[in-house]
Parts: C-alpha cells; sequence; structure tokens
C-alpha cells in the first residue's frame, strides 16, 4: 500500500515499471522524481531530472534547486545553478510575509 504519494504519480510509478515508459513526466515530474528516487528507479529519475532541466524559469528554479537538494540530482543541480548565473537579474527574491 502506497499512501504518501498522489494517485496519478502511483498511476505513472506503475506504468513505467510495467512498460520501461514514462509518457506523462511533463505532468508529474516533481512527485515521480520524488517516487524514482524512493523506489530506485534511475530511468525514471533521470526522464524527470531531463524534463525539470527543460523547463527552468525564473519562477521555478528554487523550487528545483530544493528538489536537486533532496533526491541528490547532481546533473540537474549544475543546470539548475548555470540558469542562476546567466539569469541572475531576472531571479527575485519575493518577500512572502508582506
Amino acid at each position: 500500500e502506497i499512501n504518501d504519494l498522489p494517485s496519478e504519480t502511483v498511476e505513472e510509478l506503475l506504468r513505467y515499471i510495467y512498460t520501461d515508459n514514462s509518457q506523462n513526466v511533463d505532468t508529474y515530474s516533481q512527485t515521480l522524481l520524488a517516487a524514482s528516487d524512493q523506489y530506485q528507479l534511475p530511468g525514471l529519475k533521470l526522464n524527470c531530472e531531463k524534463h525539470l532541466g527543460e523547463i527552468i524559469s525564473p519562477l521555478n528554479v528554487a523550487e528545483i534547486l530544493l528538489l536537486c537538494d533532496n533526491f541528490k540530482c547532481e546533473a540537474l543541480k549544475k543546470t539548475a545553478l548555470a540558469f542562476c548565473g546567466e539569469n541572475h537579474s531576472y531571479i527575485m527574491k519575493v518577500n512572502l510575509s508582506s
């Protein structure tokens, strides 16, 4: 019984396990990344990392860096840090306490 993942993620996880194919990585990349790390599925993890690396933006780079730290995604971390270096003027700190 898997209680710590959304049902859609579990469905995609099972699809990957049975078919070695992940058609909806773009939709569930963050939760699939967590699941692929938890269940030690390096191929799925790589697919998720690749997709996240392709969609890095000033709005999501901080979240992607947190995912990298949580799930040991060194290649994605390098990509995200390079993005930060190249786009530092577009990345702004938002004060959430206001």
